[in-house]
């Protein structure tokens, strides 16, 4: 589940630019790892969700991404961006993954072409506006 108290997020174009507020470290999500942020959004959802929702919306086969879902949660959870859920939010979700996918992807217009879901982490926003980039 998203850390609101440590983060701080924008979607622009699709791709989702997150500020860890205590660092002001910054990661940049693709649009695979958007998606599973606006259903984090929604809903606090656990890996195995958000693989299945991953296979949903990109009509992928069952277990085909759901390493890199791993790798992005862990990069994220490790730096405090998400949460573990607890005992008793995990498994409690008030709709279906299906539903949440359909909510979530209704809002973002057709299915777009399928990339792993990835998270980058970059350097504090201090030098992003001190470079210019």
């Amino acid at each position: 589940m998203i850390n609101s108290d440590n983060a701080a997020w924008r979607v622009v174009d699709g791709a989702a630019t997150i500020l860890r507020a205590d660092t002001t470290c910054y990661y940049g999500l693709n649009k695979a790892g958007t998606f599973l942020w606006m259903l984090l959004l929604e809903e606090a959802i656990g890996v195995e969700e958000m693989a299945t929702a991953l296979e949903l919306r990109y009509q992928l086969p069952a277990g085909r991404d759901r390493e890199h879902v791993v790798a992005m949660v862990d990069l994220l959870s490790a730096d405090q961006v998400l949460m573990e859920l607890d005992d008793e939010v995990a498994g409690d979700l008030s709709q279906s993954v299906e539903e949440l996918v359909t909510s979530v992807a209704d809002g973002t217009g057709p299915t777009p072409p399928y990339e792993a879901p990835e998270a980058q982490k970059f350097g504090t926003l201090e030098q992003l506006i001190v470079s210019g980039e």
